[in-house]
């Protein structure tokens, strides 16, 4: 199981408001008026105007074979992110955590859109509360073979190999692996594939925090017990699946383009 970074990110201002997303799924040649996930438009046009910290928690994007690689989805994200910037009533800040499909986001693709660029997992301390933030996939201990394959991709010798390759074969590799992996989900439980719940109590005991907001899972859900987790949603326009956590000094609020979704 990972550790949680030592230095937390502080949200000091009681006027702050924090709005959390994950698993957008961008495809490499999404615009705004293409993409399926329905993110583009929402990012542009729909999130609160207040948001003052936006966190992207993992799976911007459905694949990122490297920031040399200059697909038309970066492009259409930095130009929506720019629109909601320009609404917004104050300066926003925004944090980019790698998920298992993006997990190559690196430093110029960062600089680019004015994103920092977070270890996974991070600590988030805002409004008096202690909160963890991860993307979730490292929760999933139960899919053995998928953790077998994390650990490999996530190793620095796999990703300079294959950052070393042209930029078409890397998509070539992506979207094969991305193709194995769905045909290895469809043998699969949905229980092996969600996050372990023995794993999830050890590791919120292990680090004192209240809330855990993660992704990854496609399970949107609010769960309560020892500690508050939130499951962020996919997003998917044709299915009206997708939205946001807000959180502000009132507390967390599940909110998006289809309604409230937990």
């Amino acid at each position: 199981m990972f550790e949680l970074a030592s230095d937390a990110i502080c949200v000091n201002n009681d006027e702050s408001v924090i709005i959390f997303v994950s698993d957008m799924h961008l495809l490499p040649e999404a615009d705004r008026l293409t993409d399926p996930s329905g993110f583009l438009l929402a990012l542009e046009d729909l999130l609160p105007t207040d948001c003052s910290h936006l966190f992207l928690l993992g799976d911007l994007f459905e694949a990122w074979v490297g920031d040399d690689a200059d697909i038309p989805a970066r492009h259409a994200f930095a130009k929506a992110l720019s629109g909601l910037r320009q609404r917004c009533q104050q300066s926003l800040k925004l944090y980019l955590m790698h998920g298992n499909r993006d997990f190559l986001i690196g430093g110029r693709f960062c600089a680019e859109v004015g994103a920092k660029l977070m270890p996974e997992p991070t600590r988030l301390h805002a409004f008096g509360l202690d909160a963890g933030l991860a993307h979730g996939d490292a929760f999933c201990t139960d899919d053995s073979a998928y953790q077998d394959f994390r650990r490999q991709v996530r190793q620095a010798s796999w990703q300079q190999d294959f950052l070393a390759q042209p930029i078409k074969k890397r998509l070539e590799i992506a979207f094969a692996m991305r193709s194995e992996s769905e045909a290895a989900k469809r043998q699969k439980t949905f229980a092996i594939m969600d996050a372990n719940e023995t794993a999830l109590h050890a590791w919120v005991q292990q680090h004192h925090v209240a809330v855990l907001i993660h992704g990854h899972t496609h399970r949107p859900a609010l769960h309560q017990g020892l500690f508050q987790r939130w499951v962020l949603p996919d997003w998917d326009a044709k299915r009206q699946r997708g939205g946001w956590l807000r959180w502000d000094k009132l507390g967390f609020k599940a909110e998006g383009p289809f309604g409230p979704w937990a």
